[in-house]
């Protein structure tokens, strides 16, 4: 008798179980924004011992490190009328278009990226930020390269609510200096 009330009981946490791992399966899945931060396969690594993360928001795509700031303004993304999105990388030159490399199928917990190039197919997970990722986030500027026509490298440094701070320019290897106000073109890109 007391072998069957045991095999009932295991048989209700197996299935209580079951139902919660179903329901949160079900929630993951419901209709959501892109918003939010995506660690795993899809997102760049270095031979660094901080971790890596990408945030999207305010239809921009960046790229954190943990170990190294500043984070990287990466690309942008825009919402189609299907509720997908198209994700653009940005080019390092200034006369280059930026290139579509990635589609996105957002949910609320889970996303679905797609590769442009190779079809490759990406499930990421929306992680939360806490400890190291949160700290990087909130503290990190956000740079953003280019190369412009006569080889000279600029970089445009926002803060992380995507202000303007700083402009500037590359002078030698591994240098850069801030551009004078006189040469400071009128507007930001």
């Amino acid at each position: 008798m007391k072998s069957k009330q045991i095999a009932r009981l295991i048989l209700r946490i197996i299935l209580v179980v079951g139902l919660v791992v179903l329901g949160f399966t079900a929630i993951a899945f419901l209709p959501g924004s892109i918003e939010g931060s995506y660690q795993g396969s899809m997102v760049t690594t270095c031979g660094c011992d901080g971790r890596s993360f990408i945030n999207l928001r305010d239809n921009r795509i960046v790229t954190y490190f943990t170990a190294h700031p500043p984070a990287w303004l990466t690309g942008r993304y825009e919402k189609r009328s299907d509720g997908g999105l198209d994700m653009f990388m940005q080019n390092l030159r200034a006369d280059e278009p930026e290139t579509l490399f990635m589609k996105a199928y957002p949910r609320l917990l889970i996303t679905k990226f797609v590769g442009q190039s190779d079809g490759e197919v990406y499930w990421c997970w929306k992680w939360p930020l806490f400890g190291v990722t949160k700290e990087a986030y909130k503290s990190q500027e956000i740079s953003s390269m280019v190369l412009e026509r006569e080889g000279s490298m600029k970089r445009l440094i926002y803060d992380h609510d995507f202000r303007l701070i700083r402009r500037e320019v590359k002078i030698g290897p591994n240098q850069w200096a801030e551009q004078v106000a006189a040469a400071r073109p009128a507007s930001a890109p």
